[in-house]
């Protein structure tokens, strides 16, 4: 049976999905008997988790697709669950998605267990409109208990990053991140999946690694280290640290980006040291198009974007997840010149199973509507050169099976193809010479002509820099939450779903804010780190001891919802200056029959 399963293919699992319901029965080919055969459930099932492997995608070598708030609407056409996970290796999405899609049992991390699905965090910032959907750390606990962790200026009032509601935390103090992570992880934030599968994945927003611009008070030795950049990145490592102290087997990728108004060389150190403290990197944006910087000069769109293609080789070299995304600055979704332009960039740095391309795609009501597209089916074959940079700012990438290439100058340029012919994504003829536009790009299929690789490739990326020592102190006792800090489980309420948003670009380069998930229900239990080498101790105001905790969380069974999407995402920080607000993201609406 063992060489059977080997030589069986399962129909259902084919990578051009399309609109059928999901097939419960597999029927397994196979080629020994040439007869179709029925096998046990198990081979079938070591069969799904062989076929959705991202490093198994065939005709993607550099990586593979992403989606950020997917949407399982139900809808006729539309994709369910099932079918995301044999096209989509990555997606992000907020924690009362995750939650409704446990209770329907199509959790996306149980279905493809090999999927860097990512939910979204941050404990960077206290918000009381979203503490009731999960995201953010419990705003009455620290009000309550731990004011002394919330950030203030020189006038006595609360610090923001850009949101109306928002209170920033003093997000690098060792005694708050113990109580994140060893008390509202598994008490509030963690949901059945996070708590039972040992290998999960976490996006935390904010990511914007420069200093903030506050009123400090001369005395206020916590809010002067937010007023400095080497402050801020200092609290970041300390923070990814200590994620990784207590959850050693778990990933966090951060949600930044670059800027466009320093030149690689300026931001990109400080930038690969903060990310060597954290598994993987998360973008809103891919290239300019759809990008809050697009409206910059073509000179800052420019470091921006060899700032992109130098950090990705940067990323792929250490072994970093990289998920930008096209579409998602503006809520927009691409149009094909559009994509083809950041598919082309993407193919360019494409390198290793780590790093994801991913588009908005929307359905007619405005939700986030994933779906398949051409470029998902075309095989590209291995990259047989690195990026080429064959005139000024003008790139060139060869594969086996297609060549991607990518303008970046002011002007149109004019392209000699290798000669054979060449068509486009959707099967469209391209004509030698290839005319691109200033700032645009195209990858050409269906020829096995080389072309004579250039003299001058682009630089190799350097290895990792040796991080910045940043302090990881011992895990203080935590604190026990006061009891209004454990919502119970409830249904969640019910709004309308509305389509994407269409924030407002500024021109200053930003991060902005990120998605926002649901309550979640709490179990009662304490994660203590393995102890760190340096022990220290952390007074803590509750006047009784905490009991010994518990080893493994064990939650409380999930609320019970039935719904549909959360139809778009919330809010998410970019680098430098200041963020711009999203609307919140509405809770799933309850559909008969469907879950998400």
């Amino acid at each position: 049976m063992a060489s059977m399963c080997a030589v069986i293919a399962c129909a259902n699992l084919r990578r051009h999905i399309g609109a059928a319901a999901p097939v419960h029965e597999f029927r397994c080919l196979s080629t020994c008997f040439g007869r179709v055969i029925h096998v046990s459930r198990l081979c079938c099932l070591i069969l799904l988790a062989v076929s959705v492997s991202p490093s198994l995608l065939a005709g993607q070598p550099g990586g593979g697709f992403g989606f950020p708030h997917p949407n399982f609407t139900g809808a006729s056409g539309a994709m369910t669950p099932q079918q995301f996970v044999t096209v989509f290796d990555a997606a992000m999405h907020n924690p009362n998605s995750y939650r409704v899609w446990i209770n329907s049992g199509t959790d996306i991390r149980k279905l493809n267990p090999n999927g860097v699905y990512l939910k979204h965090l941050n404990a960077r910032t206290l918000d009381p409109t979203y503490d009731s959907v999960g995201d953010h750390p419990d705003y009455n606990y620290v009000h309550t208990n731990h004011p002394e962790w919330i950030l203030h200026d020189a006038n006595g009032n609360t610090v923001s990053m850009g949101g109306a509601t928002e209170e920033c935390l003093d997000f690098g103090n060792p005694a708050y991140l113990d109580w994140v992570f060893g008390t509202w992880f598994p008490q509030q934030y963690f949901d059945s999946t996070d708590s039972s599968v040992a290998l999960t994945y976490y996006l935390h927003d904010n990511g914007n690694f420069l200093r903030q611009y506050i009123n400090c008070a001369a005395n206020d030795s916590v809010c002067q280290r937010y007023n400095t950049d080497s402050g801020v990145q200092s609290a970041f490592k300390t923070l990814f640290d200590k994620f990784h102290q207590y959850y050693p087997t778990k990933r966090i990728v951060i949600s930044t980006g670059l800027l466009s108004y320093l030149a690689p060389a300026d931001q990109l150190p400080w930038m690969e040291d903060v990310l060597s403290h954290a598994d993987g990197m998360f973008d809103e944006c891919l290239e300019n198009e759809h990008c809050y910087w697009n409206g910059q000069p073509n000179s800052g769109k420019r470091e921006a974007l060899d700032a992109t293609l130098q950090l990705a080789d940067w990323l792929a070299a250490n072994g970093k997840y990289f998920f930008p995304n096209l579409g998602m600055g503006d809520g927009q979704q691409p149009t094909q010149v559009q994509i083809n332009y950041g598919f082309a960039f993407f193919n360019l740095f494409r390198s290793g199973n780590k790093q994801f391309f991913s588009i908005v795609t929307k359905d007619s009501s405005g939700n986030w509507q994933p779906r398949t597209y051409p470029e998902q089916n075309l095989a590209l074959g291995n990259a047989t050169e690195t990026r080429q940079q064959t005139s000024p700012n003008v790139y060139r990438r060869t594969f086996q099976n297609a060549i991607a290439y990518v303008n970046l100058s002011d002007g149109q340029v004019s392209i000699a193809l290798p000669a054979g012919s060449w068509k486009n994504s959707l099967g469209q003829a391209v004509a030698s010479p290839l005319l691109l536009p200033s700032f645009s790009g195209l990858t050409v299929y269906g020829s096995t002509s080389q072309p004579t690789p250039s003299p001058t490739p682009t630089a190799t990326p350097k290895p990792s820099p040796t991080p910045t020592s940043s302090p990881t102190p011992t895990p203080s006792a935590s604190p026990t939450p006061s009891p209004t800090a454990s919502p119970s489980p409830s249904a969640t309420a019910t709004p309308t779903p509305t389509p994407s948003p269409t924030p407002t670009p500024t021109p200053t380069p930003q991060p902005t804010p990120g998605p926002s998930p649901t309550p979640t229900a709490t179990p009662i239990v304490i994660v203590t780190p393995p102890p760190s080498p340096t022990p220290t101790s952390t007074p803590t105001p509750t006047p009784e001891q905490t009991p010994t905790p518990i080893p493994t969380p064990t939650p409380t069974p999930e609320p019970t919802l039935t719904a549909t999407p959360s139809p778009t995402p919330t809010r998410i920080y970019r680098q430098g200056g200041k963020g711009r607000k999203k609307p919140k993201s509405p809770s799933p609406t309850p559909v008969a029959g469907v879950g998400l």
